[in-house]
């Protein structure tokens, strides 16, 4: 009835919209609309083709309309049909017939040296269209994809130009490198952010041995393949995109006041004395307290108040992008060329990033059986900063330092300690990176279905930084210039660094494909090799006698080398040579068998270690092709059922360069010359053992999954069960002092990941609405296997036996907050007082309480670090040319931990959070207030030590939080509009990225940067216009 209701209103709103149109050659026409089956599809479109004139079926697939003239074409179209374009030749009366599209399962896929359609697919792979990425106006690839697929766990730490995020296939695979491989267009590149958004087709994942080992040595961690856009025949088009941006911090920890902060100060110093009587205001006077407020609105000089938060963090900075491609396309030649500007503002002075991106991709047909590609990359990258990173100063600031006086001249903040007036003048930091990624690539078809590629891939960056720090001097009252310099700002100093690097990628490979009946085969045998090269130089000065001049001509020579790092160089060098192949068969698209291997050789690795072989092979059942099935399969229920099942070995080789080589590290003593002087002399010594037999960490893995479509394919499931098992881990083993040698590494770790993931997702159209549906989850747990008896017992564990990285501490009872409870329990310090944390006495020797709060045995593994249930989705709502999009993405569970930066304060010149103040034990407070006490007394002496100095399970947190990544609101105009103005699009947009965030975190903290309080998360609200010619 609903479906019912909803057609006919809508059909009435159409025929208000369109009515007008009607001509005097006009014909009425009806018809019904049923699928293969002859069911009926209700709320299917029907439009006449060039018009907008159109209406939908009603529950019983019936429609009507008006349409222009007797020649008209209507087309006819439903979620999960293909779309059919039916002429009416001048008949009132038409029955048509939607016939189940599965495009979605022919869809092909970009895979290692090759493609293969999604039907017969029989690893674990993920993908994600270019368009939908960039739809998100991110500022990265990498922030773009968070939370749009399942095992793939993207971190971001910061949000400020430049910054970079973490990326985890199927989680921690090794403790080393866990970066998985990137791809593009074939070929290794070194960042996920070195491609622009807007220049993807789509990107695929490959999660498991069966998809990935055809990479060989550096697939354990995953791959991400990257496949950029291309000219097509009959393409002629020129397209324009811009965007202008707004920036704000998604959180913003408030501090206490200038009065309330000396209140907390006395209160620390009065309960580091033992709370003598009569002695509250410990430092400052009551008078000084109760007056401070009044008195600086008279004098400001003699009683700063300072917000240092307002002084040096903006409170939104601008963003705008610009974006120019062309494209054409023929028989012979097709061309895409794209060129992006990208100029992106930090939310503090001196920070700033431009971006210039230029990218072409030629296809050429020589003739019918050579094919040639041409592609080349460039990026131009501008880098600002400023000397001091302000964010964590503004954060912590005392309020009662000054940062200028009423003059507005430099005042001596913290004793010559003056953030403000380093952020103001203290110099700046300059980098500019040029990098160049080409591709050429000749294909050869002698034959049908058999092709030869060989592919030429160099690559070539540049990186140059200037940094300089601008000696500054503080007034130390107004009008009065002080002797004494800003603290680290004492001297001009210049340290200039060049790093260049190159890599060429060689390949050649065979592609083959063979049908004989039912029966369909294909081959690929390949070769690849692979040479890179690194040099660095780096020199500096200090104490240059001309400032504003950052150049190293005015190097003062008696100081070019600074806290013996400069100047410095260093260079390195690597290669590898792979041979590797792939076997796919099929059975009438029923049995599917995949076969790879790959042979590598790395020049990391002593030469008796350098080969690695991993082979992998992975089988497909497709239930849906059975003859059991076919009562089964049909357009309405079932349409796809395929399980599969992988198992193979994926090798990690970035362990370093060259760690079997015993390494001479050079250095200068003071040594007696003959003649009885004393100079320095250069000494060289081996300081670390090596060990030879280094060789690759080795991961063998096992998959098995589901893939499921029903409903006409407007329902997909698939999920994944798998284990990952990681030998020969790098760790230090252990050696004996005595032999002079700093403990070597060697492959003697293990680490067990037990994971699983799925993703659902649901398409439909009923009219002119539209709408999709996505949702992901996915966990994974990392054990420790054998570590040949190494473990480490920090703050996080690795222990066999033990989850990866796990919190490991004492156990806490709470607050102490009675005087009983205070005598009675065992204490890390005799200091202890009420209102400090209570650990509790869980171990001794013999293996019970000892009354004792001992490290060694009252610490235990306080639950996981890492992040579980993580999860992401996208829903996308359309009507007519309006269309909303919105992208979500958290943590379902994690155990977060509460640093002593997060809810108190580092040194004596850091401030009060507010959320502190709202919730920490004090004496001043009723006991029923102590009782819902959060936070320890405050203090500044040895209890600090006791409360902040150890890890607990005081300080652990439900880290889980939903995060709404992205809303964005477009509007297409129509296209006949746009045609009368001879243009083929114009779209208009608003986004808005990272609005809000739920959570529990504490005031003022971000989900994603809450473990770097030297940065920021934003939201970010951009309006933006694409216009195509």
């Amino acid at each position: 009835m609903k479906r019912l209701i909803f057609s006919i209103m809508t059909a009435l709103c159409l025929s208000c919209l369109w009515g007008g149109e009607a001509l005097a050659q006009s014909l009425a026409v009806t018809g019904t609309v049923v699928d293969e089956a002859g069911e009926a599809v209700a709320g299917a479109g029907v439009v006449e083709k060039g018009s907008l004139n159109g209406t939908v079926t009603d529950v019983d697939g019936k429609f009507s309309m008006t349409v222009s003239s007797a020649s008209a074409v209507l087309e006819v179209s439903f979620i999960g049909f293909k779309t059919e374009s039916v002429p009416v030749n001048g008949q009132a009366k038409l029955s048509v017939v939607l016939k189940s599209d599965d495009e979605l399962l022919e869809e092909v896929l970009v895979i290692g040296y090759g493609t293969v359609k999604k039907k017969d697919l029989t690893g674990a792979v993920a993908n994600v269209d270019g368009g939908k990425l960039a739809a998100l106006q991110a500022t990265s690839v990498s922030q773009a994809l968070q939370g749009s697929m399942p095992g793939v766990q993207i971190t971001r730490n910061s949000a400020m130009p430049g910054a970079s995020a973490t990326i985890r296939v199927r989680g921690v695979t090794t403790i080393g490198d866990s970066d998985p491989l990137i791809i593009c267009d074939g070929v290794p590149v070194s960042s996920l952010d070195d491609v622009d958004v807007d220049a993807i087709e789509n990107i695929t994942v490959l999660k498991d041995a069966a998809s990935a080992s055809i990479y060989g040595a550096r697939a354990s961690a995953g791959v991400i393949l990257i496949t950029t856009k291309r000219a097509k025949d009959g393409d002629i088009s020129v397209d324009y995109e811009g965007t202008f941006t707004v920036t704000t911090r998604t959180e913003h920890s408030k501090m206490v006041g200038a009065q309330r902060f000396m209140e907390l100060q006395n209160e620390c110093q009065w309960n580091d004395a033992g709370n003598p009587v009569g002695r509250d205001y410990f430092q400052y006077e009551e008078d000084w307290v109760n007056n401070y407020v009044a008195n600086n609105a008279v004098d400001p000089d003699a009683y700063p108040i300072t917000d240092w938060d307002a002084l040096m963090i903006k409170k939104w900075a601008p963003q705008h992008k610009h974006r120019v491609s062309v494209s054409y396309g023929n028989k012979v030649i097709s061309s895409r060329a794209m060129l992006t500007y990208t100029d992106q503002d930090a939310l503090y002075e001196g920070r700033s990033q431009e971006n210039w991106t230029g990218r072409v991709n030629n296809d050429i047909k020589i003739n019918k059986f050579i094919k040639v590609s041409l592609d080349m990359t460039y990026n131009h990258r501008v880098s600002d900063n400023n000397v001091l990173n302000p964010v964590s100063s503004a954060h912590t600031g005392n309020p009662i330092y000054r940062a200028v006086w009423s003059d507005g001249t430099v005042a001596d903040g913290n004793n010559g300690s003056n953030a403000y007036a380093r952020l103001k003048s203290g110099g700046y930091t300059h980098g500019v990176r040029n990098s160049f990624y080409g591709k050429a690539s000749l294909i050869i078809t002698p034959f049908k279905d058999f092709t030869i590629t060989g592919i030429f891939a160099p690559s070539l960056r540049q990186n140059k930084e200037k940094d300089y720090t601008a000696q500054m001097y503080f007034y130390s009252e107004p009008g009065v210039l002080s002797s004494f310099p800003v603290k680290n700002c004492e001297f001009n100093e210049l340290i200039e660094s060049r790093t260049e690097s190159m890599d060429f990628t060689k390949q050649l490979f065979i592609n083959y494909k063979n049908d004989f009946g039912n029966h369909h085969l294909t081959y690929m045998l390949g070769y690849e090799d692979y040479y890179a090269t690194t040099e660095k130089l780096v020199a500096g000065s200090n104490q240059m006698e001309l400032g504003g001049y950052p150049y190293l001509n005015n190097a003062n020579l008696n100081y070019l080398v600074s806290d013996g790092e400069y100047p410095a160089g260093n260079a390195s060098e690597n290669a590898y040579r792979s041979f590797f192949g792939r076997i796919t068969y099929d059975y009438k698209g029923r049995y599917l068998v995949q076969v790879n291997a790959r042979y590598d050789q790395s020049s990391r690795f002593n030469a008796a270690n350098r080969g690695g072989f991993f082979p992998s092979a992975s089988v497909g059942w497709v239930l849906t092709e059975e003859p059991f099935m076919k009562n089964v399969k049909n357009g309405k229920y079932l349409n796809f059922l395929k399980i599969r099942a992988s198992y193979g070995t994926l090798g990690n080789e970035r362990i370093g360069n060259y760690p079997w080589q015993s390494i001479m590290n050079f250095g200068s003593v003071p040594m007696y010359n003959g003649d009885g002087t004393v100079s320095s002399m250069m000494t060289a010594a081996q300081t670390a053992y090596a060990m030879r037999n280094i060789t690759w960490e080795t991961t063998k893995t096992w998959d098995v999954g589901i893939d499921l479509n029903m409903f006409n394919n407007r329902l997909n499931f698939t999920a994944d069960v798998y284990r990952k098992d990681t030998y020969g881990m790098l760790l230090t083993r252990k050696i004996p002092s005595v032999l002079g040698y700093s403990s070597p590494e060697d492959n003697i770790g293990q680490m067990i990941t037990n994971g699983w993931e799925f993703n659902i997702g649901w398409s439909d159209r009923h009219g002119d609405f539209t709408y999709a549906v996505n949702f992901n989850l996915s966990d994974y747990t990392s054990v420790m296997g054998d570590l040949g008896g190494y473990q480490s017992l920090g703050s996080n564990i690795i222990k066999q036996g033990v989850e990866y990285n796990a919190w490991y501490g004492y156990r806490t009872g709470g607050l102490f907050l009675t005087q009983e409870q205070l005598d009675n329990a065992a204490k890390l310090y005799d200091t202890v007082q009420l209102g400090n944390i209570q650990y509790l006495d869980i171990n001794g020797p013999e293996g019970k309480p000892d009354g004792i709060i001992n490290a060694e045995y009252d610490r235990e593994v306080l639950g996981s670090s890492l992040p579980h249930f993580q999860y992401g989705g996208n829903i996308n709502l359309g009507w007519k040319n309006f269309n909303l999009s919105m992208t979500f993405q958290g943590i379902g569970k994690q155990m977060a931990y509460m640093s002593q930066a997060m809810m108190f304060r580092t040194s004596d010149a850091g401030n009060f959070p507010v959320e502190y103040d709202k919730w920490y034990w004090s004496t001043y407070k009723t006991d029923e207030q102590n009782a819902m006490a959060k936070y320890p007394r405050a203090t500044l002496s040895n209890t600090a030590k006791n409360d902040y100095g150890q890890t607990s399970d005081f300080w652990l947190f439900n880290g889980a939080y939903f995060r709404m990544k992205n809303i964005t609101l477009s509007y297409t105009l129509p296209s006949k509009a746009v045609k009368a103005i001879k243009m083929q699009k114009i779209r208009v947009f608003a986004s808005a990225t990272d609005p809000f965030s739920i959570d529990k975190f504490p005031q003022g903290w971000d989900p994603e940067t809450y473990t770097n309080t030297a940065a920021y998360m934003v939201r970010t609200f951009t309006l933006g216009a694409q216009l195509t010619f």
